[in-house]
């Protein structure tokens, strides 16, 4: 009898902490004034507790979308400024936070390969083709412009051969781009022999 009134008293105080813990969840949401969050109040409210999890998710994620759009701002004011560090850590974070852009992944890359980070350049323009090729196709001009960063970074970090395959592969053999890869990696070549 006495372990059942342990039970009893233990059940009313786990339920009196989350009648508490449900209040200030209400009073924060009544602080909000997003739309997503008064419906996550409203479905609260209503016992709803499933339906108030999914809207506050959304709201994460559209405040993410907001918050990484923000630093993505950030860093262009501030590598205006010439103030570089802090721009690649702005950007940084803009593509940390919408991993799926590419447009936030192609910036830093640009900012990496202008700090001579060519390697980390490298990977972020890989993701960024990858994410173009397969949101907007082969003949889609942002898939140009990311090969062709892609290829400037292989080329700036001595890597002609691959920055000459990414050229030909995507520019062709006469346009200018693939002509200088090509003048580089045969100057290379020459003077690896001598």
């Amino acid at each position: 009898m006495e372990e059942k009134k342990v039970q009893l008293a233990d059940r009313e105080r786990q339920l009196q902490e989350l009648t508490v813990k449900y209040k200030e969840l209400e009073g924060r949401l009544a602080t909000r004034t997003d739309e997503l969050s008064k419906k996550a109040r409203e479905a609260l409210s209503n016992g709803e507790l499933e339906e108030a999890e999914v809207l506050l998710k959304q709201s994460i994620a559209k405040q993410q979308a907001t918050l990484a759009d923000d630093y993505f701002n950030l860093a262009k004011a501030q590598a205006l400024q010439l103030k570089y560090r802090d721009a690649l850590e702005s950007y940084q974070q803009a593509a940390t936070l919408a991993p799926e852009n590419s447009l936030y992944l192609n910036e830093y890359g640009v900012h990496l390969r202008t700090l001579g980070q060519y390697r980390e350049a490298i990977a972020v323009f890989e993701k960024a083709l990858e994410i173009d090729l397969e949101e907007k196709g082969t003949k889609h001009p942002w898939v140009a412009i990311r090969w062709n960063n892609l290829g400037e970074a292989w080329r700036s970090l001595g890597e002609y051969e691959k920055a000459l395959k990414v050229f030909q592969t995507v520019l062709g053999d006469s346009h200018p781009n693939t002509k200088v890869v090509q003048e580089n990696l045969d100057r290379a070549r020459k003077r690896i022999k001598n």
